[in-house]
């Protein structure tokens, strides 16, 4: 019970923080990138500027990768649980030769 409820709080949680607007200061061209190049702060500038393009296009695999684990674990852990049950079951239910 207490699982659900931590759950639906990180969701609830992760919902939020995702969709908060950040305002963006370096949004550019290939024009821009030519004018940056020929200067070291510029050269800073689209380091970082490569540095938050990496970051943003691995964000959604590494979410989507780990809702997976998540899905599957908790399918194999219900299985195993099932699969303990009904052996259970089947050892309360067989006759016992003595």
């Amino acid at each position: 019970m207490w699982r659900r409820r931590l759950t639906k709080a990180a969701l609830v949680a992760a919902l939020f923080l995702g969709f908060q607007v950040v305002p963006a200061r370096a949004q550019g061209c290939s024009g821009c990138r030519a004018a940056l190049e020929f200067s070291e702060e510029g050269r800073q500038m689209m380091a970082s500027l490569e540095s938050g393009i990496l970051l943003l296009m691995g964000a959604p695999y590494i979410m989507v990768g780990a809702a997976g684990f998540a899905i599957v674990h908790a399918y194999r852990k219900r299985r195993a649980a099932d699969a303990d049950a009904a052996a259970a079951s089947e050892d309360t239910t067989a006759p016992h030769d003595n």
